[in-house]
């Protein structure tokens, strides 16, 4: 069996709906994209969580394109099993000696960590344009 085919919600990272909007689908060449987008976060396979919202509060067209499906799309990132997952993420940031401290507090502050916890407690697949860069030092694992 694909794996992809297995999941039943995608969980998608800010930087998709950034790359989308700005590079590859614009808004008012491609709506069909952005329709399907929609029809899916109605049918319940593709959300995020808040703090991705937040990430997109920037007052242009994206963040006005969440508005209407705001409710449906984002989901809580503080759940009683995020936090708990949350909580075991960082603790294995925290004591990597691979990363430097700026790397661990930025991790620890944006959206990612939340994200990937939340999509590990639910069983979602996480989608984003983020990179595995083990050998970076100074944003993280993904970078």
């Amino acid at each position: 069996m694909n794996p992809v085919n297995s999941y039943n919600v995608y969980l998608l990272d800010a930087n998709v709906f950034i790359e989308a909007h700005r590079r590859y689908y614009a808004m008012d060449l491609t709506p069909g994209f952005w329709d399907a987008l929609i029809h899916f976060v109605r049918e319940g396979r593709v959300r995020s969580i808040d703090r991705v919202r937040d990430e997109l509060a920037t007052g242009d067209a994206l963040e006005n394109w969440t508005k209407p499906i705001s409710s449906e799309l984002f989901l809580p990132s503080v759940t009683n099993g995020t936090v708990s997952r949350y909580s075991e993420m960082i603790d294995w940031v925290q004591s990597s000696t691979t990363f430097n401290e700026a790397a661990k507090n930025e991790f620890a502050q944006v959206a990612d960590g939340w994200l990937a916890a939340h999509a590990s407690t639910i069983g979602a697949a996480l989608v984003t344009h983020e990179n595995r860069s083990p050998t970076s030092r100074k944003k993280g694992p993904f970078a």
